[in-house]
């Protein structure tokens, strides 16, 4: 079996190759107007794959809980289903390209190409199991996604349990294909004899015309139908659907004397015939039993794919619930913002990466002489305690939007997160919001902001007490048994720590 990296690179390699091809059918699509509804589903259903292969590439390279050996070697065979009908997608659209290329100056000719792919496209048996294959690619894909996200190392509780819904979905619709509810099947509405012609029925009916249209000597012979445009006619395409042999559907011609080869400015009956046979010839050179085998090879790796996310789902089940473990309080890490209904398992901020659990009482233990730095709006710094200031409560006046609390590197740390946020050795900044009204402040240059700092200190010191001791954060740094409705005054920073 392949090493990691190979797989990897593998993968990347049908990525890209997907991606291209679904670039190009897009082009194609977009070339033909209302008619390229359909080479659209194809290219969407190209671009989705891509797009799970991508994100399986991914996953190879985050750590896991079990091993990826499994889960490489399921990739492996799903990527030689991936590489055949991408290419044979790929010879389809490499036909396209030309013919319209060909045909782009002449609208009627180009609107008669636009049919002929419109049909090829929608009701062409074999289109139509790449189409049904396509599909059963993509929940293959996303199942084993899915089992691999849930197989990560650094999944938490909450993660888990929304994987895990989402795995047992994607297991259950992979089941479903495999029970053959949506085993590859005829879809199309066109008659057998429209099913079954291919390039070189299509060259001998075209002699076969051209002889008996040459013999009648201007004998009245079949009228031609109006030609079909997708753009203006919504009608014609519904009559096209219901029509039996493709080949009359789309274009018959009057095989009058003077007119077999040619049709004002149409395809005449050469042309008509290298369109047929170009776009049928395609598939000519896939084997009849190309699809059903590439379907029963699909159904292998989807039973495959289907006992490897069974596992990795019991796997997950039967293990202990993943919390995100507390960091070392020795080690500084930036404040994380967390959401207001996260329930915390302990007092400290939870972070990725961390090998062990810390118990609160230990951390007491190591912070006790440890210190936190806070920073006033005057430019003053106070050296506090870690335990005294841990458990202030700033949130009646932060309420008001007055003042942000600045931690390392510029982040704001939210209040009522402030006990779970904080560590030691952190210089925390109270910056001051400028919406206060004082005088002159209408005078100040807003790029002057030392001057406007003094003015705002200014403005704040009647809120402030004697005490040297004393700061903004003097007033918010309480006890958590000083914390009442009813009080109307702050403690001074001292007398908070005493």
């Amino acid at each position: 079996m392949a090493g990691p990296l190979s797989v990897t690179a593998s993968v990347v390699a049908v990525v890209t190759a997907g991606v291209i091809i679904a670039k190009g059918l897009y082009q194609i699509a977009d070339n033909m107007g209302s008619a390229g509804q359909e080479v659209r589903i194809y290219a969407s259903d190209i671009q989705l794959m891509a797009s799970v292969l991508e994100g399986i590439g991914d996953q190879l390279q985050k750590k896991t809980r079990q091993s990826w050996s499994k889960a490489e070697g399921v990739i492996e065979d799903i990527l030689n289903v991936c590489k055949n009908i991408l290419g044979a997608m790929d010879q389809i659209q490499a036909t396209l390209v030309p013919l319209l290329v060909r045909y782009k100056d002449s609208n009627k000719k180009l609107r008669q190409v636009r049919a002929w792919v419109w049909w090829f496209f929608k009701y062409k048996d074999k289109m139509l199991s790449y189409r049904q294959n396509l599909h059963n690619l993509n929940v293959t894909l996303n199942t084993h996604l899915a089992a691999m996200k849930l197989n990560t190392a650094d999944n938490v509780t909450i993660n888990i349990s929304v994987q895990q819904s989402t795995l047992q979905l994607c297991v259950e619709k992979a089941k479903k294909l495999l029970h053959g509810r949506t085993r590859p099947q005829l879809m199309s509405k066109v008659s057998s004899q429209g099913r079954g012609i291919t390039g070189d029925s299509i060259r001998t009916r075209r002699s076969s015309l051209r002889a008996n249209g040459v013999a009648q000597n201007g004998a009245e012979s079949t009228s031609r139908p109006d030609i079909i445009d997708f753009d203006d006619d919504e009608q014609q395409k519904s009559r096209l659907r219901c029509m039996g042999d493709m080949s009359q559907a789309l274009i018959l011609y009057s095989l009058q004397e003077n007119k077999v080869d040619e049709v004002a400015d149409g395809l005449d009956v050469d042309e008509v015939a290298n369109v047929e046979s170009s776009i049928l010839g395609t598939l000519d050179g896939t084997p009849d039993n190309f699809s059903q085998d590439m379907w029963e090879d699909l159904g292998s790796i989807i039973r495959k794919f289907v006992r490897y996310a069974e596992e990795v789902h019991q796997a997950s089940k039967g293990s202990p619930p993943q919390t995100l473990p507390l960091f070392s309080a020795t080690k500084i890490h930036p404040p994380t913002i967390c959401s207001e209904n996260v329930e915390f398992v302990s007092g400290e901020v939870p972070v990725a990466g961390s090998t062990c659990n810390i118990s609160r009482n230990s951390i007491t233990r190591n912070t006790n002489d440890q210190f936190l730095k806070l920073k006033n709006i005057d430019g003053k710094t106070y050296l506090f305690p870690y335990e005294k200031v841990r458990s202030w409560r700033a949130k009646a006046v932060f309420d008001n939007d007055l003042f942000n609390l600045v931690g390392p590197q510029g982040l704001l740390i939210l209040p009522r997160f402030w006990s779970k946020t904080i560590q030691p050795g952190w210089t925390v900044e109270l910056q001051f919001e400028d919406i206060i009204e004082w005088p002159g402040k209408e005078n100040t240059s807003s790029n002057n902001l030392e001057k406007a700092m003094v003015r705002q200190s200014q403005e704040t010191a009647d809120l402030e007490y004697g005490d040297r001791y004393s700061s903004i954060f003097g007033k918010f740094l309480k006890r958590e048994e000083d914390r009442s409705p009813m009080r109307t005054t702050y403690p001074s920073a001292k007398e908070s720590f005493d």
